[in-house]
């Protein structure tokens, strides 16, 4: 599989690309996909407006609960960040140490995001929507910085917590001693939030909109999405490269009595797109479903660029650790060789999530940019909308 490179935003095309020193297993899971051809014919190739940053820069932190990390993506002014340095996270460090005592001596596997740590909040008439992000299953809280990063420049502050029972340690072989319910962990860490947002002296003090809570995630995040739904106070749900179909009896979730935008890559070989169509058919309405082709689970997710060589897989197998095959291949699914970055699918993933946000949050009257004709401008990113009402 080869993807096809999309035009960037103008104020991407001089972004300077991020680079790593090695690279990290997926935040992976249970769920989708399978192509849909992009229609032909003549198209606007225009870039749709929420697939390019929003008006703000975006800062980032890292939050405590007892038990686990919290990353916090949230507003800030672009001035504040005229002379900062983007910030970096580096993945070998949450591999157990059993892992990393057989990796060679000063590896790293560190990334460049589009956010800047610890600089101040943007200020406003008014506090930022709340939205709760979920990682997949061998995944870590900073996974989809990408898509962090650019729904706080669109004016959302997104909190993702380290899900330690299906983390990276988890995976290797270290589960928590006490695990929590993945459920339970997304209440404490909205919890956590509203907390900050009334903290004196913190970084998050009246930041936060105490109304409404929206939620996403990817691969087993996506699940999370779903059953967190039914909570108290959350306007929507949105699971990438997710179905809520269980792959053991192809029973689906109960899903939630809010709107659900699923999203996922046409080329993905985790789940069969059937498994998506069922969980789509299956949700209430209103409910929309993006596919994006030649996208996979892995460049989804916010993997593929994080690393070089193969990444944490090429670096076991350098040293002559046994690498499953599954989760070689849950590593890799989407990647191209050399990874891109951005990847062509994260544009129409940023502008749907943000799209989808903006109007269950109120903040557009209706939904902005969620029509096939919107998508079409993806080209030649080829991009497919349903929606059920």
């Amino acid at each position: 599989m080869e993807h096809r490179a999309r035009p960037l935003p103008a104020d991407r095309r001089s972004a300077p690309r991020r680079r790593l020193a090695l690279v990290v297993v997926a935040g992976l899971a249970v769920t989708l996909v399978v192509g849909l051809a992009a229609p032909a014919g003549a198209r606007d190739r225009s870039a749709p407006a929420y697939a390019a940053p929003g008006p703000y820069a975006a800062g980032v932190t890292t939050l405590d609960l007892p038990d686990r990390k919290v990353e916090v993506w949230y507003p800030a002014p672009k001035r504040a960040v005229a002379k900062a340095t983007p910030d970096r996270f580096d993945v070998v460090p949450k591999a157990p140490a059993g892992i990393r005592a057989f990796l060679p001596a000063g590896a790293t596997a560190t990334y460049e995001t589009d956010a800047y740590r610890d600089v101040p909040a943007a200020t406003r008439k008014g506090a930022f929507p709340l939205v709760l992000m979920a990682h997949g299953f061998s995944g870590y809280r900073e996974q989809l910085a990408y898509l962090g990063a650019h729904l706080a420049s669109w004016g959302f502050v997104v909190a993702s917590p380290d899900v330690t029972e299906r983390g990276l340690a988890a995976a290797l072989g270290s589960p928590p001693a006490t695990p929590v319910d993945d459920v339970v962990t997304m209440r404490n860490t909205e919890a956590l939030l509203r907390a900050e947002n009334d903290r004196k002296g913190g970084p998050l003090r009246g930041r936060v909109r105490a109304d409404g809570v929206a939620i996403t995630g990817h691969s087993a995040g996506g699940g999370t999405a779903l059953r967190f739904g039914a909570e108290p106070g959350v306007v929507t749900a949105i699971p990438i490269s997710a179905s809520g179909v269980s792959s053991a009896t192809g029973a689906t979730l109960t899903f939630p009595p809010v709107p659900v935008l699923f999203v996922t890559g046409a080329a993905e070989q985790i789940v069969p797109l059937a498994s998506v169509q069922q969980g789509f058919a299956a949700a209430r309405p209103p409910a929309r479903l993006v596919v994006i082709d030649d996208a996979g689970h892995a460049d989804i997710g916010g993997v593929c660029p994080v690393g070089g060589a193969g990444g944490l897989v090429g670096v076991a197998r350098s040293a002559g650790l046994p690498v499953p095959d599954n989760l070689a291949r849950l590593a890799t699914d989407g990647c191209t060789t050399p990874a891109t970055d951005p990847d062509p699918s994260w544009g129409p993933v940023e502008h749907a999530v943000t799209a989808q946000l903006r109007a269950a949050f109120g903040i557009d009257k209706k939904p902005v940019g969620l029509d096939q004709a919107t998508m079409d401008r993806f080209a030649p990113v080829g991009v497919r909308i349903q929606e059920r009402r």
